[in-house]
């Protein structure tokens, strides 16, 4: 879990250089190259005629002329007509047109989908407390084997934030259980450029809000000095994930019992600490909550190996188990159930959780020391 949704920290590794003067060298540099200014100016010529189509074309692009057809470039027609006798050059400032309200489009789409996904993303909330950071790293690029003293590597910033990561292990805490984890989803876009965009995403998980931060706090110094070290500039958004799993032990007593009715109790093993998480963890802090897990299949867990073995004990049993304990929980006026709401208490109340969601510090209440971990059914969690 984050600190903060949608936290963002934009670190300028290059701080103190002389980036103003650096950037009118560039656009001297630019204009002093008179074919990449013709180049510029022809595409931004085309690019207003092509949005300016209705006026500025000579014809109707859509007007068929047979008796025209495939006539050559003239000063009527200067790209000459297709096979139905349009003309060419109406129809071309008439489809840069139509693509370039598609670029805007797709741009428009790409953004509204970013923006709903990555607010879900912070929104949706698990049994163990992770942080999601996208981490974007922003170099120069150069020809790599001609001129790589004029780039800005981007690449070397993620590899060295990836070992500088990897040097904080040691400091985690065994009983924090915290554990970080990256991919790099963008790496650059030619063998032959220096990489100049560079993205990560990252997965730091940990038993509490507080471990999580630390190791939080650890990374972003990492990928920020890394990125200080190359030069580059970095990138940091946090989005909130899922919070760990607190499980009611009314409901926790009540559900191993009826595993052990079902099953025996050589099946029936405490469920212990688990690295996955899921959205029940925010439920757990807010209401009286159990996430058991049973056995049943082989392989693990998000590998291609995975597969269900026993399908009784993967639907059957446990949707049995589920519905004796709900029986329990109810019986006698719901006695058991009016216990477990009674003994409950909160870790966050909605204004801690609505509060911890939108990036503010909630205050987090200790755990029972009476609290023990759920019951795993049939020798197996998830």
């Amino acid at each position: 879990m984050s600190d903060g949704d949608a936290t963002a920290w934009r670190i300028d590794a290059g701080a103190g250089l002389p980036r103003t003067g650096r950037r009118r060298a560039e656009w001297r540099r630019f204009l002093a190259n008179r074919r990449a200014v013709i180049g510029a100016a022809l595409l931004v010529a085309l690019a207003v005629a092509s949005l300016l189509a209705s006026v500025v074309a000579p014809h109707d692009p859509d007007r068929q002329r047979l008796a025209r057809a495939l006539e050559r470039p003239s000063l009527e027609h200067p790209m000459g007509t297709d096979n139905f006798g349009r003309d060419v050059f109406s129809r071309t400032l008439s489809g840069g047109r139509i693509s370039q309200l598609i670029g805007l489009l797709s741009m428009g789409v790409s953004v509204v989908v970013g923006v709903v996904l990555g607010g879900a993303a912070g929104y949706l909330g698990g049994r163990i407390d992770t942080v999601l950071k996208s981490i974007c790293f922003r170099g120069k690029a150069s020809h790599a084997g001609a001129r790589p003293d004029l780039g800005i590597n981007a690449l070397n910033a993620a590899a060295l934030a990836i070992m500088g990561i990897n040097a904080q292990r040691e400091t985690f805490r065994d009983e924090d259980a915290v554990r970080v984890h990256h991919i790099l989803t963008a790496g650059g876009h030619s063998v032959n450029i220096v990489p100049e965009d560079v993205r990560m995403e990252l997965f730091a998980r940990g038993r509490s809000l507080e471990a999580i931060r630390d190791a939080a706090a650890k990374v972003t110094r990492a990928v920020a000095g890394a990125a200080q070290m190359v030069g580059a500039e970095v990138e940091i958004q946090d989005l909130p994930g899922y919070l760990p799993l607190v499980p009611e032990q009314v409901m926790a007593t009540l559900f191993r019992e009826n595993a052990i009715g079902l099953l025996g109790g050589d099946q029936v093993l405490p469920g212990g600490h688990v690295a996955a998480s899921t959205d029940m963890g925010d439920l757990s802090h807010l209401m009286p909550a159990l996430h058991p897990f049973a056995g049943g299949y082989r392989g693990t867990n998000h590998s291609r190996d995975f597969r269900v073995a026993d399908e009784e004990m993967a639907y059957v049993l446990p949707a049995k188990m589920m519905a004796l304990t709900v029986v329990d929980l109810l019986y006698g006026d719901a006695a058991a159930a009016r216990r477990a709401v009674e003994s409950y208490t909160p870790r966050m109340t909605k204004a801690d959780y609505l509060a911890y969601l939108r990036g503010e510090a909630p205050r987090q209440r200790p755990r029972p020391a009476s609290a023990s971990p759920c019951p795993s059914a049939g020798c197996c969690s998830a």
